[in-house]
């Protein structure tokens, strides 16, 4: 009995390792706000424009959301994330 509770134990912790339970570090920008891979790589700071738009299925027909900055540093969401996306990145200014 005893053995079944340590190797369940040790199953879960486990798991909950594996899963990243307990998190990771937190990155910090420079103005000490949080920032994610994501967000380094596709910063929306007016230099440069992109749009992001997400996919339901991998032949990028059924549309789910998408994400839009614009050269004037505004970010524009609307729908939802996915994992199919087609991305257009275009310099700003002159």
């Amino acid at each position: 009995m005893r053995a079944k509770r340590i190797t369940g134990a040790l199953l879960l912790a486990a798991g909950l390792l594996s899963s990243g339970c307990g998190g990771t570090a937190v990155e910090t920008d420079a103005q000490g706000g949080k920032a994610s891979r994501e967000d380094a790589i596709w910063l929306c700071d007016g230099s440069m424009g992109y749009r992001i738009d997400y996919y339901d299925d991998a032949a990028l027909t059924q549309w789910a959301g998408m994400y839009d900055c614009t050269c004037d540093g505004s970010l524009y969401f609307e729908g939802r994330r996915t994992r199919y996306q087609d991305s257009n990145t275009w310099q700003c200014g002159g």
